[in-house]
């Protein structure tokens, strides 16, 4: 079952257009609409199935809720591409080689948290070991839908899962 709390609810705008997401990828690491920060994701696919993440119970933000595979800051000195192969590669311990058809599948505008925050999909090669930190992760989960996930979500978790299944046009 989903869960948020009315107080947890965050606005955002999905974009599906490759014009704009890709005039905010050429402002060099800068939200051109005052809109707070870039930041990334990558939704993790095999078959039918997105790999979710519950986050630790000791980290500040969203404890012990479900997210989509990995999300992730961009630093200044790089490129939102860049970013979500490393928080990938930090996250899960996955390699830009052991991923399959890696595209920008959405862009959701909003206040913090979200700010400018790019979407990404990929398939995962076979036989891929998954790693991940525990200090920030506390479980790895294969589910066809959000409601197949017992416990809560992060609460934009669904809606880049959504936006990420529709892809840019």
């Amino acid at each position: 079952m989903l869960e948020a709390n009315a107080d947890e609810v965050v606005v955002y705008q999905t974009v599906y257009s490759w014009r704009l997401a890709h005039h905010i990828l050429e402002q060099d690491g800068r939200s051109p609409l005052g809109l707070g920060s870039l930041a990334c994701a990558m939704i993790l696919r095999q078959s039918t199935k997105t790999l979710w993440t519950r986050r630790a119970e000791t980290v500040a933000i969203n404890p012990g809720r479900w997210t989509v595979s990995v999300n992730g800051g961009v630093h200044p000195d790089e490129t939102v591409a860049e970013a979500v192969l490393r928080e990938t590669t930090e996250e899960l311990g996955v390699r830009a080689d052991q991923l399959v058809d890696l595209s920008l599948r959405a862009l959701l505008l909003g206040p913090d948290p979200i700010g400018c925050l790019f979407v990404y999909g990929a398939g995962l090669r076979s036989n891929v070991d998954l790693h991940y930190d525990e200090s920030e992760t506390s479980a790895l989960c294969w589910a066809e839908t959000p409601s197949d996930l017992k416990g809560p979500l992060v609460p934009f978790a669904a809606e880049i899962w959504r936006a990420g299944r529709m892809g840019l046009t």
